[in-house]
């Protein structure tokens, strides 16, 4: 895991002057929204099954809250389709439906044998716990998105309001970068857990309706 120190630093150069609790917060801002519309900050979380239970709370994680759940196996290795319709995952062998962020639901339901599997396997896409002072994020945040989360954290500084580096016109130069950066990051793991031919799927109440399909 990577802390914050590298962009820090950058931001002090980049804006000198400016406190430091200022910049802190608007990158801990920033990461918190390219972790929520990347799914990025990814996660193996392993899963036993209980008798006559179906629904289970991944939340919370040692370092942070699941957001998003991008695939879900069996440890033997058969694979659940995540549905957006609870209906659907009723009726359906080997499905899961994800009601709130965090939580999923399973059909079948795990029976007497249950105890005796090797659980579930769930690939989740976290968001990092804000309330520790010394914040980590995975490596790959630092070694492939260092600088579209630096281009986030200078478009929110750019758009204070009546700060010494209040900048419209490098506001809307950063935003744009980092849009694209969380786009690219987005598509990146979109393509891990789908098909090349298929959407990536959220979770039901990301309001995202199609059923994804094996990788």
């Amino acid at each position: 895991m990577a802390n914050l120190d590298g962009w820090m630093d950058t931001l002090r150069t980049r804006l000198p002057g400016a406190d430091d609790n200022v910049l802190n917060l608007e990158l801990r801002n920033t990461i918190r929204e390219f972790c929520t519309q990347s799914g990025a900050f990814l996660k193996r979380v392993e899963l036993a099954l209980k008798q006559d239970k179906n629904e289970y709370n991944l939340n919370p994680q040692p370092d942070g809250n699941v957001l998003w759940v991008h695939q879900i196996y069996s440890a033997k290795g058969f694979e659940y389709v995540l549905v957006d319709d609870e209906r659907l995952a009723r009726v359906g062998m080997n499905r899961a439906y994800c009601p709130s962020p965090g939580m999923i639901r399973i059909s079948p339901t795990p029976d007497a044998d249950a105890d005796k599997e090797d659980g579930l396997v769930v690939w989740v896409g976290m968001v990092p716990n804000f309330n520790i002072t010394n914040l980590t994020v995975p490596d790959e945040f630092e070694t492939a998105w260092f600088d579209h989360i630096l281009d986030g954290a200078l478009f929110r500084l750019h758009s204070q309001h009546k700060r010494p580096w209040t900048n419209p016109m490098n506001a809307q130069y950063h935003g744009r970068r980092f849009r694209n950066g969380m786009a690219q990051a987005r598509d990146i793991t979109r393509r891990r857990f789908s098909d090349a031919d298929s959407s990536f799927h959220f979770p039901a109440w990301g309001n995202l309706p199609r059923e994804r399909s094996r990788w």
